[in-house]
């Protein structure tokens, strides 16, 4: 859980700061966290985007 949070977190700011297509591998960097970490939790970057999305909305 600790880890899927600092990966939204982290998408949060490279998303805003450089849109949708921010590269994903300094998402994993940024939270700390590899590659394999980030893809485990979203397998894709739509699945990214949409946590990024909602997790204010919960």
């Amino acid at each position: 859980m600790r880890n899927r949070q600092a990966l939204v977190d982290a998408a949060r700011t490279a998303f805003g700061e450089h849109g949708l297509h921010a590269a994903l591998e300094p998402i994993a960097v940024a939270a700390g966290l590899g590659n394999a970490t980030l893809y485990r939790h979203f397998p894709t970057r739509a699945a990214l985007w949409q946590a990024v999305l909602t997790e204010p909305m919960q």
